[in-house]
């Protein structure tokens, strides 16, 4: 009896130390990414025609916002309407909206919520499910905001204000 209660206990202790090295290599993969955010990562997906759009297409003398969102994700569809209402003060600001979601409800989202009358959005598809990949762990909306520099000001999860992220990306 008691073999079986030493060898119960050292499989735990196994266990335990297992699952801590998982945990610690989870925890370093996310500091990596979160590092690698700081300054504007490369990163490519495709505009809703199929072609390639990339961070060497963003134009280089003003600040960008990127959201990721999802068209079903009531906070997202919120959020795209303060875009749309507050379309004249994002005019010199690159605005970024990347989605996972099928190219025509990603299209029905832009007209539904008006993102259509914004000239300086660029609507993104991410097919190759890689945003999480480039700029780390995002729940429906997170959205980015870089400095014209491309320096990260702000990572933000959930619905935010646009006046807060125009302040946040012109300060």
């Amino acid at each position: 009896m008691k073999k079986v209660i030493i060898s119960a206990f050292l499989l735990i202790i196994l266990i335990i130390i297992f699952l801590s090295v998982i945990a610690v290599g989870k925890m370093n993969e996310n500091k990596a990414k979160e590092d690698n955010i700081q300054s504007l990562p490369a990163f490519s997906f495709l505009l809703l025609d199929e072609t390639v759009y990339s961070s060497s297409d963003l134009n280089p003398e003003i600040p960008i916002i990127i959201s990721y969102f999802h068209p079903e994700c009531e906070h997202c569809q919120y959020e795209a309407r303060d875009f749309a209402s507050n379309a004249h003060n994002l005019e010199n600001i690159q605005l970024l909206m990347v989605s996972p979601a099928p190219v025509t409800e990603i299209e029905l989202f832009a007209e539904v919520n008006g993102l259509n009358e914004i000239d300086n959005l660029v609507l993104l598809h991410d097919t190759a499910y890689v945003f999480e990949e480039v700029f780390g762990k995002s729940p429906f909306p997170t959205t980015l905001v870089y400095s014209k520099n491309k320096e990260l000001k702000a990572k933000l999860k959930g619905e935010v204000k646009v006046e807060k992220l125009i302040k946040l990306a012109t300060e």
